[in-house]
């Protein structure tokens, strides 16, 4: 299986982080560096450890030799299948579309052969959408790396951005977190 996902939306903006950093909104000396790198960081670093899109993120997954009723993808979040397409170029639109909080399945009403079979779909939060308390951890991340003096990783602030040695960030995490087993 290979996926290949296109951020396209963050779920906080460079304005929500200049504010919980109190960086003066008039000053643009940062903002690039904010935009393109501190905000996908502190994202990824939230998508990675819930392990699902937190971003609006388009998806192509592509499965190799498949053959089946139905296909289960592991990714939450789901906002939409744009399509379901075969190596012959056949739109497939003739399945059921069963969405659960951390993954996903595509119940086809007959057996497909496929080599490969591609499916588009969008995962994450459309702009607005965010849970706040993952927002708010995505803004704490943002000043790990942005602000050294307020970061979770500066020694002489180390405990004070834990509870019981679980980082604060992870543990407003924790009721989004994917558990597989």
């Amino acid at each position: 299986m290979i996926n290949v996902k296109i951020k396209s939306i963050w779920p906080v903006s460079p304005a929500e982080v200049k504010s919980h950093l109190r960086i003066d909104p008039d000053d643009f000396d940062n903002d690039s560096y904010i935009e393109k790198i501190t905000i996908p960081a502190a994202t990824r670093d939230c998508e990675n450890f819930i392990g699902k899109d937190l971003a609006l993120t388009s998806n192509v997954l592509t499965i190799e030799k498949f053959s089946s009723n139905e296909i289960r993808v592991d990714a939450g979040n789901l906002i939409s299948v744009d399509y379901v397409i075969t190596d012959a170029s056949t739109l497939i639109t003739d399945y059921t579309l069963v969405n659960e909080r951390d993954y996903f399945t595509l119940e086809f009403n007959s057996s497909i052969t496929s080599d490969p079979l591609k499916i588009e779909f969008k995962t994450g939060y459309q702009d607005g959408e965010c849970p706040e308390d993952i927002k708010l951890s995505i803004l704490m991340k943002c000043a790990d790396s942005y602000d050294v003096e307020r970061s979770s990783y500066a020694l002489q602030s180390y405990k004070k951005n834990e509870i019981d040695g679980i980082e604060i960030v992870k543990r407003r995490l924790m009721p989004h977190k994917v558990i597989r087993w």
